[in-house]
């Protein structure tokens, strides 16, 4: 894995603890749950999208099955 395909993965991981952190504090800052939910989905969205991008392009590790007798 390169360094910047790593970086995007760091990326992705911290972006999400940052929608559950903000989400979190959003709610005890103001009460309600919807304002909650609401601040974190927009960082969350981003995380998992990037995460899910950064999987599906991978590259298949697996071993050949042509080679199997």
């Amino acid at each position: 894995m390169n360094k910047i395909r790593a970086a995007l993965y760091a990326v992705s991981a911290g972006v999400i603890l940052f929608a559950l952190f903000s989400g979190i504090i959003t709610y005890f800052a103001t009460g309600e749950l919807y304002t909650g939910i609401s601040a974190s989905m927009v960082f969350s969205l981003v995380g998992v999208g990037l995460f899910l991008g950064l999987i599906l392009t991978g590259t298949d590790r697996r071993k050949n099955s042509s080679n199997r007798r």
